[in-house]
Parts: C-alpha cells; structure tokens; sequence
C-alpha cells in the first residue's frame, strides 16, 4: 500500500468516525471554526506534494461522563480524484 493509498484509508476512517460519533447538533455549522485565508489559498501540500487532498485541523474532546468523543476535522481536497478514491474505497 503506497503512501497515497494509505491517507485515503486514514480520511474514510476518519470520515465514518466522524458520521458514527457525532450528535445531530453537531452538524448545524454553529461551532465551526472559522476558516483562515491560508487554508483557503493552499495549492498543495507542502510536506507530501502531489497528494490528493490533507487533513489541516484536527481536534478531539472526550467526555467521559457520557462515554463519547467528539472530532472536529478540516480536510482540504486538491484534486478531483481525492473525493472518487475515498467514495470508491468506502463501498469496496
């Protein structure tokens, strides 16, 4: 599994634990950061150039009173084929 292949896999897992963990308040779009202009003008990444797309943000909150973790996660896409790979992954 080449290195491309490999953060594909990591954004579906990261992707189904997000569908999986969040709450339905979560996907209003009140507690979203705001994006900064940097993220918006990256045209490629900088330490894997050529990759398809790469996770710019992320971060975890655990409450262990209700036994729940909840991810917020920024991914910027490069490519159109960053977002077939992953639906074409998650189906096989």
């Amino acid at each position: 599994m080449n290195r491309t292949q490999r953060f594909i896999c990591v954004i579906v897992f990261v992707f189904a634990v997000l569908c999986v963990s969040h709450s339905p308040q979560s996907f209003a779009g009140d507690d979203w950061l705001p994006v900064p202009a940097a993220d918006l003008a990256l045209k490629d990444n900088a330490t894997s150039p050529g990759a398809n797309a790469m996770i710019l943000y992320r971060e975890s909150d655990m409450d262990s009173t209700e036994s729940s973790v909840i991810q917020y996660v920024r991914i910027k896409i490069f490519t159109r084929k960053a977002p077939n790979k992953v639906m074409s992954r998650s189906h096989s």
